[in-house]
């Protein structure tokens, strides 16, 4: 659907919001990993086993996001939930307006 949204005047953009945990991993102790989107699935483990699986496993993820847009021509901004949005957007804003 986003191959749709192409036009000369609209430009596309996708920003994913991610939780600072998420970005970070700061897990240490044996700890119960539960999804979100299915609650009914959880998984105990040792998070320092897990980290380097993790990490790989969500940039490979988020490359794909990242490619998906780019073939697209619409912008992909990752954003990490601890910072203020309005500082993030401007932030992004700025971004774009200095690389035309």
């Amino acid at each position: 659907a986003g191959h749709h949204r192409r036009h000369r005047w609209l430009e596309g953009m996708v920003l994913q919001g991610r939780a600072h945990d998420e970005v970070t991993f700061p897990f240490r102790a044996f700890s119960v990993f539960r999804n979100v989107e299915q609650t009914s699935q959880q998984v105990k483990a040792d998070p320092a086993l897990m980290r380097s699986n993790y990490f790989a496993a969500l940039a490979k993820h988020l490359r794909s996001l990242f490619d998906g847009a780019s073939r697209l021509g619409v912008d992909y901004e990752l954003l990490d939930t601890s910072e203020p949005f309005d500082k993030v957007l401007t932030g992004y804003l700025a971004r774009r307006m200095g690389s035309r």
